[in-house]
């Protein structure tokens, strides 16, 4: 059952809804917020404990997982769009701003992602640059799809970043500010 449900997507209509989560430094969900609750399907009894992987949909490329990782750890700030699996099989896509905090005493980090719903148009975009990584992992390995995606940024003449505000803003120009995400870091070729 749950294989036939993997590749539906759950029709939402909701903007400026934001999903909270918030991990450990390993990746263990801490807590969440009623919106994730009420998109995703789980429970917090559920996730809380889990580690957030849990919750990624078998398409998402480990390329932009581990990026996503590396800049966490590194304590950049980061974003990306990710697509997720709710409870029930259904999947949804977001664009998702990752945020570092430290406990000011202990200096233990933990990380804060805030999600809306991509704007349904923005999705073609990005799924077949997606979909082109997974084929590349699954054939060549992660670091060859690392570079093709280098490659690809490259050719655009711009970052990760910059081109995942720029699918969404040509979707919906105002369904989606990319000012409503909070790093402003130094760039490198995936900020």
């Amino acid at each position: 059952m749950l294989s036939q449900r993997i590749d539906q997507k759950i029709t939402l209509d909701i903007r400026n809804i934001n999903m909270v989560i918030k991990t450990n430094f390993q990746g263990e969900i801490e807590s969440v917020n009623n919106h994730f609750v009420k998109i995703s399907g789980y429970k917090p009894r559920e996730i809380i404990g889990k580690n957030e992987i849990v919750i990624h949909h078998i398409d998402m490329p480990k390329v932009i997982q581990r990026r996503i990782w590396i800049q966490l750890h590194s304590k950049y700030n980061t974003k990306a769009i990710v697509k997720n699996l709710a409870k029930n099989g259904k999947s949804y896509w977001t664009i998702t701003d990752f945020n570092v905090k430290s406990n000011g005493v202990t200096k233990k980090l933990s990380f804060i992602s805030k999600s809306v719903i991509l704007p349904n148009g923005a999705t073609s975009s990005i799924k077949d640059l997606y979909k082109k990584l997974k084929s590349i992992e699954q054939l060549m390995g992660i670091e060859v799809a690392e570079k093709y995606l280098i490659g690809f940024l490259e050719e655009k003449n711009t970052t990760y970043g910059e081109y995942i505000e720029e699918i969404c803003l040509l979707e919906e120009k105002n369904a989606y500010d990319p000012k409503d995400l909070q790093y402003h870091k130094p760039r490198t070729i995936f900020s």
